[in-house]
C-alpha cells in the first residue's frame, strides 16, 4: 500500500510542477471553464430537484463528467468513493454501512432498494448504465424509507437516466482493451414535433478473453461477455401544464461474466474423502486424486474403494487444485455461463403541475429470466470406478445384477430466476416558496417470481429411472436430478407516506415524516432429493446398496428418516419426508407436505408483516455555503421466506428488519474551492436477516441444527465519513472519500435456550473456534456464540483518492487523473473467521484524456490496476474438505471473490452534432 500511495503522490506532484511549467503557455486560455472546476450537483435524494449541498442526507453523487474524468464505469468503481458501500457483483448484493442482503433468495429482498428514474428494480445491476446513458446516479446511505420506497433500509441507489434533449444530439463512444474487450455505445436524441423529444441509446460488450484460465484446457472464464442493452425513450409536454416521460429497454446476456459467474478464487487442496464434504447426495470429484483412495488389488479392502485404472480426466497432469499455484487457475470440464434473456421493461412519470403543488405518477413493469450453469464439482475429473465390497449385499445377491459403480462426477448446478414485477406510485408534493413544504404519496407493488435451484448429472443414468420413493410409487427424474428446490411466490407491497418541512427561521427547519408499509407474501415450494454420493456407503466404507444411508459424522442408519434404498438403483434413492420438520403449524407454512406425482415434497407457505416508520431532522444554515443536520430515520424490511427446503426447514418466515439511525453531519462549501462533507451516525440494528445454521426443535422434539434464514436479534452499526473535493488551484483537484465502520453483533448465546447460539458449518466441531465453542453440542456439531464479531462485508476503513489535472492549450485540453484505493478486510461471514476473511487491498487506476477544443471529441487512454494486485470485491464464507475418513479430519478453504487484473486500453467518443 505504501509504495503505491507514494508513487501516485510523486506523479500527482510531478503534474504540479509541469502545471508551474506551462503556465505561460496556458494563461491565454485559463479564463475557460475547467473541466475539474468544483460546481453544483443536482440530486434527488428527497424527491425534489436540490443541490447535493443542500440537502441534509449522507449521499454521494456521480455525474457524467465526474465519471469519464476518474474512470467509474459501474457499480463496483462506485464502491471506492462512496462511504460504507460495498458491492458483490457475482452475488449483485449492496450493503451500505454493514446493513445489506445477506442471501439471494427472491423471498428475502434487498436492503439497498434501487430506483431507476423513480421506478423500483429488483437488481443493482442497472447501477452500472454507462456514463454517457445516465445524468447522474445518488447513492443515499442510511434508511430512506420515508420517501425512496420500499426496504431500503440500507440506503438507496437512484439512477436518473439521460433524458431527450430539444437539439439535435447523436454521440458514439467505442472502447477497446486488452483480455479482447470490445464495447460500442451509442446514443441520439432530438425534437420529433413541438413539445415531442426522443432519445435512443445502446450498447454492445464483447470480451472474448477470462480473467481466470482453465488449465483443463477449455475455455477462459471470468469477464468474457458478449450482451447488449438497448433504450429507447420519448418526453412530451403535453400542454401549458404537464409532462410526460416514457421509456423502456431490452436486454440480453450471453456470457461467461455478470452476477453468478466465476470471479472467486479458492485455496488449499482438493478434499480427498468419497463423499463431497460441501453436499451430501453428491460424490467427491477430487477423491481419485489420492493414492490411499484405491483399492488394491481392484478389490475393496476396508480402506481404498477407488479401483485401479479406473481414473479418468480431461487433462492427467492436473493432480490438485491448480488455483493453489496461480490464483487465476482453475481445472474443470464444463463450460460455466450465464444467460439473461426475456429481460424487457417499461415504465412512466406523467408529471402534472398545479399552482401550488405537482402531482406525479411513476409507474412502470419489468420481466427478466436469468439463467447460470456451473461445474458444480470443480474439477475436469470424467469418471472412476468403486469397487464392491466382498460379502456385501450386492456381491452376496447376483440376482440385483450390481457391478462395479462407475461414477461420472459431472455435477451441473444449474441456477434460475424468472421474476417480473410492476408498481404504481401517485405523489404530490409543494412547489411554494412558502416556510412549509409538503409531500406524501401512495405505493403499490406487485411481483411474481420462481427461482428453480438444481444439480443434475445427465451422464449417471442411474438418476434417470424412475426412484421409489419411502413408502410411495415411484416417480420418473428424466432431467437427472440430484437435487431440485424451487418456489413459486407473490409479494405485494402497499404504502401511504407524507413529510413536512417547516423552515422556523432563516437559518433553522424541523423535518418529520411518516410512513405506514404492508407487505404480503404468498406461494409455494417444492423439493426433491437424490442420494448419489458417498453418504450412502456402508460404515465400513464400501458400496453396499441395500444397507442403508449413512451421513457424515453418523455412525447409525438413518433408513428410517430419510428413505430407504432401492438396490436396483445402484445407489440412487429419494429421502422420504420427515413429516415431524415439515408439518402444517410452522411460522409461515400455510399446508403440510404432500408428495405429489414427480415426487416433489410440496407444502404452501405464506405471511404479512406490516410498519410505522419515518424521519425527523433539524438543519441549521447560519451561511449560505454551510449546513449541519441532526436526524433520526426508522427503517423497515419486510418479512422473508427460506423458500424451497420443506423437508428440512420447519419455520421458514423470518421476522422483518428494523434499524434506528441516529446520524449527524455538516456540509461546507468553500468558495469555488472546497467542499467538505461529513457525518457521524450510529445503528440499531433489529433482525437482521442472515443465512446460518441454528438449533431447530421439531414438533417430534427432536432438535437439530439446521442451516436456513434466521434473525440475528440485535447488532449495531456506528461509523464516521468524510467526503471532500479541493481545488487548489485552477485545473488541479483532488477528492477524498473516506469512512470508518465499526460494526458488532450484540446478542448473546444462552445455553439454557440455544437463542442467539450458532453453528458454523465449516467448523462443525470448533476446532478453529477457539473461545467461541459454548461447550454445547447439538446433533452433533458444536455451537458458537458470535458475540462481538464484526457484520460481513463491512470494512473498517476505506479510502479512496484521485487526483487530476487539466492542461489547457489553443487546440484542445489534456487531462491526467490518478487514482489510489485502499479498503481494510472484510468478513464474509458472523463468524468472523480467518477463512471468512477477505484480506485488505490496495489498487491504483490512471487516465490521460485529450479533449478537442470545440467538445467534438475525446481520446483517453487508461490503466485500471496498473500494478496487478489482487484486490477482494467482496468476502465469502470458508469452503470445508476432508483430508482423512474421521468427521475431525477437515479443513477449511479460504474462497475470495476478486478484482480484475490489471487492464489497459483506449476510448474514443465522438459527438456526430
Amino acid at each position: 500500500m505504501t509504495k503505491h500511495l507514494l508513487l501516485l503522490t510523486c506523479a500527482l506532484g510531478a503534474l504540479s510542477g509541469v502545471a508551474s511549467a506551462a503556465a505561460a503557455q496556458t494563461a491565454a486560455s485559463s479564463a475557460s471553464p475547467s473541466a475539474t472546476e468544483v460546481g453544483a450537483v443536482i440530486v434527488t435524494a428527497e424527491k425534489r430537484q436540490q443541490n447535493i449541498q443542500k440537502v441534509p442526507v449522507a449521499v454521494t453523487a456521480f455525474t457524467t463528467k465526474q465519471r469519464d474524468i476518474v474512470g467509474i464505469e459501474n457499480l463496483q468503481d462506485m464502491t471506492n468513493f462512496t462511504p460504507g458501500l460495498v458491492y458483490s457483483s457475482v452475488l449483485d448484493r449492496v450493503t451500505i454501512r454493514g446493513v445489506g442482503r445477506q442471501t439471494n433468495l427472491l423471498s428475502a429482498e434487498a436492503a439497498v432498494s434501487t430506483y431507476v428514474d423513480g421506478f423500483f428494480t429488483t437488481s443493482a445491476v442497472e447501477a452500472s448504465l454507462p456514463p454517457m446513458f445516465v445524468s447522474n446516479i445518488e447513492v443515499l446511505r442510511g434508511p430512506q424509507g420515508t420517501l425512496q420506497g420500499r426496504n431500503s433500509i440500507g440506503g438507496a441507489l437512484l439512477v436518473t437516466t439521460a433524458r431527450p434533449t430539444s437539439t439535435p444530439y447523436a454521440e458514439g463512444r467505442i472502447t477497446i482493451g486488452n483480455y479482447g474487450y470490445e464495447d460500442v455505445s451509442l446514443a441520439v436524441s432530438g425534437p420529433i414535433t413541438d413539445g415531442l423529444k426522443f432519445r435512443i441509446q445502446g450498447y454492445y460488450d464483447n470480451q472474448s478473453q477470462g480473467y481466470f484460465k482453465n488449465v483443463a484446457g477449455g475455455p477462459s472464464e471470468g469477464g468474457v461477455l458478449d450482451q447488449y442493452f438497448i433504450q429507447p425513450a420519448i418526453s412530451a409536454k403535453l400542454g401549458d401544464n404537464a409532462d410526460l416521460y416514457v421509456k423502456g429497454f431490452v436486454a440480453h446476456w450471453n456470457n461467461i461474466a455478470g452476477p453468478g459467474a466465476r470471479s472467486n478464487y479458492t485455496s488449499d487442496p482438493y478434499g480427498n474423502q468419497l463423499n463431497d464434504a460441501s453436499n451430501q447426495y453428491l460424490f467427491n470429484a477430487a477423491a481419485p486424486y489420492y493414492a490411499a483412495n484405491y483399492a488394491a488389488g481392484g478389490v475393496y479392502t476396508g480402506a481404498g474403494y477407488i479401483v485401479p485404472g479406473s481414473f479418468n480426466q480431461t487433462n492427467p497432469n492436473i493432480t490438485n487444485n491448480p488455483a493453489n499455484t496461480n490464483i487465476r487457475d482453475f481445472s474443470t470440464n464444463t463450460r460455466e455461463y450465464v444467460r439473461l434473456t426475456n429481460s424487457h421493461d417499461i415504465d412512466v412519470q406523467f408529471t402534472y403541475h398545479l399552482p401550488t403543488f405537482d402531482i406525479r405518477y411513476t409507474g412502470g413493469y419489468q420481466s427478466y429470466k436469468y439463467d447460470l450453469n456451473v461445474d458444480a464439482d470443480g474439477t475436469d475429473v470424467n469418471s472412476y470406478q468403486i469397487a464392491l465390497a466382498p460379502g456385501s449385499t450386492c456381491d452376496a445377491a447376483a440376482a440385483f445384477g450390481c457391478t462395479n459403480l462407475t461414477v461420472f462426477p459431472t455435477w451441473n448446478y444449474l441456477y434460475e430466476e424468472n421474476n417480473q414485477w410492476m408498481s404504481h406510485e401517485i405523489t404530490f408534493a409543494s412547489t411554494g416558496n412558502g416556510p412549509v413544504q409538503w409531500i406524501g404519496g401512495l405505493y403499490y407493488y406487485d411481483e411474481h417470481y420462481s427461482n428453480p435451484i438444481v444439480t443434475t448429472d445427465t451422464q449417471q443414468t442411474q438418476l434417470k429411472t424412475p426412484i421409489n420413493e419411502a413408502g410411495g410409487a415411484a416417480a420418473a427424474n428424466p432431467n437427472a436430478y440430484v437435487t431440485y428446490q424451487n418456489y413459486q411466490m407473490e409479494t405485494r407491497s402497499e404504502a401511504a407516506y407524507g413529510q413536512v418541512d417547516w423552515k422556523v427561521t432563516d437559518t433553522l427547519k424541523l423535518t418529520g415524516g411518516l410512513r405506514f408499509t404492508q407487505d404480503h407474501k404468498i406461494g409455494a415450494e417444492e423439493e426433491r432429493l437424490v442420494f448419489f454420493g458417498g453418504s450412502i456407503l456402508s460404515a465400513s466404507g464400501a458400496y453396499t446398496p441395500g444397507v442403508g444411508a449413512f451421513l457424515r459424522g453418523l455412525g447409525a442408519p438413518q433408513a428410517t428418516i430419510e428413505g430407504a434404498l432401492d438396490p436396483t438403483d445402484l445407489g440412487s434413492f429419494t429421502p422420504a419426508l420427515d413429516v415431524t420438520s415439515c408439518a402444517a403449524n410452522g411460522v409461515g407454512v400455510k399446508s403440510a407436505c404432500t408428495i405429489n406425482a414427480n415426487g416433489m415434497a410440496v407444502r404452501n407457505i405464506g405471511g404479512d408483516s406490516s410498519a410505522v416508520t419515518g424521519t425527523a431532522g433539524l438543519e441549521w444554515t447560519p451561511t449560505n455555503d454551510t449546513l449541519a443536520y441532526l436526524r433520526y430515520s426508522r427503517g423497515y424490511k419486510a418479512l422473508g421466506f427460506d423458500a424451497g427446503d420443506p423437508d428440512t426447514v420447519a419455520n421458514p418466515e423470518v421476522k422483518p428488519e428494523f434499524v434506528n439511525s441516529y446520524e449527524a453531519g455538516i456540509k461546507k462549501t468553500f468558495g469555488r474551492n472546497l467542499v467538505v462533507d461529513a457525518a457521524i451516525y450510529y445503528y440499531d440494528f433489529t433482525n437482521a436477516q442472515y443465512v446460518v445454521s441454528t438449533p431447530e426443535t421439531s414438533n417430534g422434539g427432536v432438535t437439530q441444527n439446521v442451516s436456513a434464514l434466521t434473525n440475528l436479534p440485535k447488532t449495531r452499526s456506528d461509523g464516521f465519513e468524510l467526503e471532500s473535493i479541493w481545488t487548489p488551484i485552477s485545473h488541479l483537484q483532488f477528492d477524498l472519500s473516506y469512512s470508518f465502520n465499526d460494526t458488532a453483533i450484540l446478542t448473546s448465546c444462552n445455553v439454557h435456550t440455544n437463542a442467539g447460539c450458532y453453528v458454523d458449518t465449516n467448523d462443525p466441531l470448533a476446532q478453529f473456534s477457539g473461545a467461541k465453542d459454548t461447550g454445547l453440542i447439538v446433533g452433533g456439531d458444536h455451537l458458537q456464540s458470535v458475540k462481538g464479531d464484526e457484520l460481513p462485508n463491512a470494512p473498517r476503513n476505506k479510502v479512496a483518492l484521485n487526483g487530476n489535472y487539466t492542461f489547457v492549450f489553443d487546440r484542445g485540453s489534456l487531462t491526467f487523473s490518478g487514482t489510489f484505493t485502499w479498503r481494510d478486510k472484510q468478513a464474509g461471514a458472523i463468524f468472523n473467521e480467518p477463512y471468512d476473511t477477505a484480506p485488505s487491498w490496495d489498487q491504483v487506476d490512471l487516465r490521460a484524456t485529450w479533449k478537442a477544443p470545440d467538445d467534438k471529441y475525446e481520446i483517453t487512454l487508461y490503466g485500471r490496476n496498473v500494478f496487478n494486485t489482487t484486490g477482494y470485491e467482496a468476502a465469502a464464507p470458508g469452503l470445508i474438505y476432508s483430508t482423512g475418513p474421521a468427521a475431525n479430519d477437515y479443513k477449511v478453504a479460504t474462497d475470495y471473490g476478486i478484482n480484475p487484473p490489471a487492464t489497459y486500453g483506449i476510448e474514443l467518443h465522438y459527438k456526430f452534432f
